[in-house]
């Protein structure tokens, strides 16, 4: 292959490498993200999802009574809660985040148990989102856009 052609197609791909890197960043517009789940692994990856947005700030907990502890401080614009933590399980925390907000905070719901989805529905129907586990990088930022933006009007 001629050395100017191999140069020609590196150049290419730094530019497409480039502009995807570009488009796989997402603006938040400046909102405030708290991560609850017992397990480190999945608050990695939600990290790792995340880490490329812009305008955007993520709290990450492990235990759930910190993050109850850390809430009203922290006023956070949306909450990504594990169904299944260690002390107490995630609708009995978005209860309690409920009573301690003046406003409803949107949750989005993360579990493996794909039973949980339609308990959640039933119990409060379209206010909240639910993913299922192992989560995915499109289906996190695609819930997150919704919530984050505002409708248009």
């Amino acid at each position: 292959m001629n050395k100017n052609l191999m140069q020609k197609l590196l150049e290419d791909m730094d530019l497409l490498r480039n502009s995807y890197a570009k488009k796989a960043s997402h603006d938040f517009g400046n909102k405030k993200i708290m991560a609850i789940d017992d397990c480190a692994v999945t608050l990695n990856i939600i990290n790792q999802f995340l880490r490329s947005s812009s305008n955007l700030s993520l709290e990450l907990y492990k235990d759930e009574r910190a993050a109850l502890k850390s809430f009203m401080q922290e006023n956070p614009d949306v909450v990504i809660l594990d169904m299944n933590l260690g002390k107490l399980d995630g609708q009995t925390v978005a209860l309690i985040m409920r009573n301690l907000s003046l406003f409803e905070v949107p949750i989005i719901f993360i579990s493996a148990d794909y039973e949980k989805q339609a308990e959640i529905t039933k119990e409060y129907g379209e206010r909240v989102t639910f993913l299922p586990k192992p989560l995915r990088k499109h289906s996190l930022i695609s819930a997150l856009e919704e919530i984050c933006t505002p409708a248009a009007a």
